[in-house]
This record gives C-alpha cells, structure tokens and sequence, in this order.
C-alpha cells in the first residue's frame, strides 16, 4: 500500500506475488504521475523496498 501521508489517502494498494524490487517499482513509478512532490520516502526498511525506493528516487531522503 502507498499512502499519501498528510492527507492518509492510498495512492497505490495491490497484492504483490514475490515483493521484488522490480515487482515494487513497476507499482512506485505510477505515483509519480499524481503530481504529488516527493519530498520523503518511509518504509518498515524491508530490503527489496529500500532499493526499490532508491532507484527510483536516489535524491529523495528515506527513513
């Protein structure tokens, strides 16, 4: 799930078949689109979502 996380609106929800950073990007990327600044990336700090984040948005500060 992608929450928006001012508003707690889900941008992207979707049941994920392995979780790969690959599977996770191809649901990140859409986001971009909405229009919304990208001004920080949380997560629990699962592995293959931390890198997903960071090929997508090296320059964007995670936590």
């Amino acid at each position: 799930m992608v929450r928006e996380r001012f508003s707690g609106s889900i941008l992207a929800a979707q049941n994920l078949k392995s979780g790969s950073a690959e599977e996770l990007k191809r649901l990140l990327k859409p986001i971009e689109q909405f229009g919304f600044p990208i001004i920080g990336l949380l997560s629990d700090g699962q592995h293959s979502i931390r890198l997903a984040m960071s090929e997508l948005w090296s320059d964007i500060p995670y936590q």
